[in-house]
């Protein structure tokens, strides 16, 4: 059985009886076994590019009744303040959830102390965010839309109850985030990829000199990992590059399934990389993180030569020299 969003509305000789005493009194009288969830709520509205708590009065909320469908019709009919929630953008007529979202939410309202904050989704274009899934902690296995925050690596976690409704989760750790897939047309993956460079280079020059790595350089790595492993790239020639990152980054850290998955990945879309600057990238990837610097004097020799070599490139001909030293 689903549960049907409902409004909320007591009526005016009844403002002190709660939505739960009113089902109870049904279920008493009908023989019936309505389950209700009716935290309280925060209505969440856009201002500008900033999404606004604001408080509204408990006497008007949603709330979540699960049920048969002709029972909860028979609640509604009675002069109690219930009435349905109406699915205009479904062929559906009514607002519903589904039991595994009813199980998030349930989540969600126990980790802001039973105060559920609600959106109209219509406000947002959800696509505009990366689809994420929370690793871990109280939200653990959660999926939903990360909307980040300007100038931050952090952003507001929104999870969708249906077409209309959806409620925000804040304070998430990045640590505890996998990208399931990033939005259209972003450029958040590259840009996560390039700040995760200098740190699997530092990674691979302490593993290489038999050095057991810091807690810094496993935490840097495990995060990165834990975020990019299942990250759904529509460029192969990006998701080529990162998969290297991911075998290399997998195999430092000693985890041979997670690497054999990382390389099969990579073996997909090895075939797509033309650009002489990236193969010499995934080629001290795998080499180092193999073991061996053999394949490393050939391919430095075929980058091309020029005064006007990036920031990148020279941070990537700074770990070659380090590699090829006497």
């Amino acid at each position: 059985m689903p549960w049907f969003v409902l409004n909320f509305i007591p009526l005016s000789q009844s403002k002190k009886e709660t939505s739960e005493a009113i089902v109870a009194r049904y279920n008493a009288a009908e023989q019936a076994d309505l389950e209700i969830f009716a935290p309280s709520i925060l209505l969440m509205e856009v201002e500008g590019n900033k999404i606004v708590e604001k408080q509204k009065p408990l006497t008007y909320h949603y709330v979540f009744v699960r049920g048969e469908l002709e029972t909860v019709k028979n609640l509604c009919s009675q002069s109690n303040g219930f009435s349905f929630l109406l699915n205009h953008s479904s062929e559906e007529r009514y607002a519903t959830v589904s039991e595994a979202d009813m199980y998030a939410f349930r989540i969600i309202a126990r980790t802001h102390q039973n105060r559920l904050p609600f959106y109209d989704i219509s406000h947002i274009d959800l696509q505009e965010g990366d689809r994420i899934e929370i690793l871990g902690g109280d939200l653990n296995g959660l999926k939903g839309t990360l909307m980040p925050v300007a100038k931050s690596k952090n952003g507001n976690i929104v999870i969708a109850a249906s077409s209309e409704l959806g409620a925000i989760v804040w304070n998430v750790k990045p640590s505890h985030v996998r990208i399931l897939e990033f939005a259209k047309n972003c450029k958040r993956p590259y840009d996560l990829i390039e700040a995760f460079t200098p740190k699997i280079y530092e990674a691979l020059r302490t593993f290489h000199s038999g050095v057991a790595l810091s807690e810094k350089e496993i935490a840097s790595l495990s995060v990165f990992c834990r975020r990019m492993e299942a990250a759904k790239l529509d460029n192969h020639k990006l998701d080529a590059k990162l998969s290297a990152m991911l075998l290399a980054a997998f195999t430092i850290l000693g985890d041979r399934a997670a690497a054999e998955k990382a390389s099969a990945r990579f073996q997909k879309y090895q075939h797509t990389v033309t650009n002489p600057w990236t193969r010499a990238l995934i080629t001290l990837l795998l080499s180092i993180s193999s073991g061996t610097t053999a394949p490393l004097p050939s391919v430095l020799s075929t980058l091309p030569q020029s005064s006007s070599t990036s920031k990148a490139q020279n941070l990537l001909l700074a770990e070659y020299r380090h590699f090829l030293q006497p």
